[in-house]
């Protein structure tokens, strides 16, 4: 079920369900938002050339909020705090809502700045501030040093910051035995010693670590990443044996350290 609106569209509860599993498993949102209550927004990348934006075929950024049924308000603002965009709709349905950037800023066309988009649904509202980058724009690379923040992640990020390493997390599975069998959680922590390539080009440079652990995420700025976690058929005490975790992870860079 789709309800469709002049500045995004609506997931329904019955989707919801998949698009976090998406999430989870594909990049993860970035989190530089703030909320209150029922509203929580968030971006895949909150710092981005135009062409991520604009142009078909490349990366698309947009803004997702999990919001309540009833009536929704949409504020874009630009340099100074001056209003760009604003809109209004009811919702019918508590999901995801969601915009691409050209949505958010329209009739302005998407040019270089600092926005903040403000989502209130009642008495609850969230921020989400985003960097437009001039086309062309090479952001730096991702700081050398130890990163570690939210979701039990942390790294290392190589001197000649073309790589990873260490990367551990600290997962929570859970079982997946057949429906009835006794529930279980198993807690544990997953180490990849080998070197993780940086990779992409220099406005979205990404890990991607594959197998039974799969832990990937995207340098949103030279002192942030954002990303997820899964696992797989891990060992578990009861129920069939196996379970399941995964998790989304905010890592920011803390000093310039790096392993013996």
């Amino acid at each position: 079920m789709t309800m469709m609106m002049r500045t995004g569209r609506f997931l329904s509860l019955s989707v919801l369900s998949l698009a976090l599993v998406s999430a989870a498993i594909g990049s993860a949102a970035a989190t530089a938002a703030s909320s209150s209550g029922a509203v929580s927004c968030s971006m895949n990348s909150t710092s981005f050339v135009i062409a991520q934006a604009t142009v078909p075929n490349q990366a698309i950024v947009k803004l997702s909020c999990q919001i309540p049924a009833g009536d929704v308000t949409v504020v874009v603002t630009g340099q100074n705090g001056s209003k760009l965009h604003s809109d209004a709709f009811t919702s019918n349905y508590a999901g995801v809502w969601e915009s691409l950037v050209p949505d958010l800023l329209k009739p302005h066309a998407v040019t270089p700045g600092n926005y903040r988009v403000t989502v209130t649904a009642g008495a609850d509202s969230s921020n989400v501030a985003f960097t437009v980058l001039p086309s062309g724009t090479v952001p730096k690379p991702p700081r050398a040093g130890f990163w570690t923040g939210t979701g039990n992640v942390s790294f290392y990020v190589t001197p000649d910051q073309k790589h990873i390493t260490k990367l551990s997390w600290g997962y929570v599975a859970e079982s997946t035995g057949p429906s009835g069998s006794q529930s279980c959680t198993a807690h544990g922590t997953f180490t990849q010693k080998a070197p993780v390539a940086i990779t992409g080009p220099a406005y979205a440079r990404t890990f991607q670590l594959k197998g039974t652990f799969n832990t990937g995420g995207t340098f949103d700025t030279p002192t942030r990443a954002n990303g997820s976690s899964t696992a797989f058929s891990v060992s578990v005490p009861c129920g069939s044996g196996t379970g399941f975790a995964k998790g989304l992870f905010v890592a920011t860079w803390r000093n310039a350290s790096q392993p013996k």
